[in-house]
């Protein structure tokens, strides 16, 4: 009986490390997937060897592509609604880490931001400190006083806080397909 116990045990401690093994191999199939995915947005309708860096409709400016959402105002979206559609393109609200880059974003956007009619962005106060959805902080030091998320407005060439639910355009976000033949 000892013996039959020892074996069972024995079954379950191999059973428990085949069933971590496969848990991480299916988890990293589905990343594969997302990056196949990815792969084939950039690549419908076009020969396999010759892919786009962005899929149709998004703007190239290495090492990222940006969908500039300039919808009429009737379908503009909060900021939790802009991102949650940036996330179903595999995509988020627009991130600048640097002045170039943030200089990049205001200069291709419509030009018909103005004011704080602008395009969201995925940076947010938190405690009087604004910081990337990522947690790291953001250069931009104004106080926010309109509210708790930001916007890129191109006739301020700057960012303007503004409440969360105002209804504004919105810019997501994606790395650049890279392959290598």
């Amino acid at each position: 009986m000892k013996r039959d116990n020892k074996n069972l045990t024995d079954q379950l401690g191999n059973l428990n490390k085949d069933y971590t093994v496969s848990k991480s191999n299916v988890k990293d199939l589905f990343a594969e997937v997302k990056k196949l995915k990815r792969i084939n947005a950039c690549c419908k309708h076009k020969d396999k060897t010759n892919c786009q860096a962005c899929q149709d409709g998004w703007l190239l400016t290495e090492p990222s592509c940006y969908a500039y959402n300039d919808a009429p105002p009737s379908r503009w979206k909060t900021w939790e609604e802009a991102r949650e559609e940036c996330k179903g393109k595999n995509s988020d609200l627009v991130v600048a880490n640097d002045l170039e880059e943030k200089n990049d974003i205001i200069d291709t956007q419509s030009p018909g931001s103005s004011g704080t009619n602008g395009f969201w962005i995925v940076l947010r106060d938190e405690d009087g400190k604004w910081k990337w959805v990522d947690g790291t902080d953001s250069f931009f030091n104004a106080d926010p006083v309109d509210g708790r998320c930001a916007i890129s407005v191109l006739s301020k060439n700057n960012w303007v806080s503004v409440s969360c639910g105002d209804h504004k355009q919105w810019i997501c976000q994606k790395k650049a397909l890279s392959l290598s033949v």
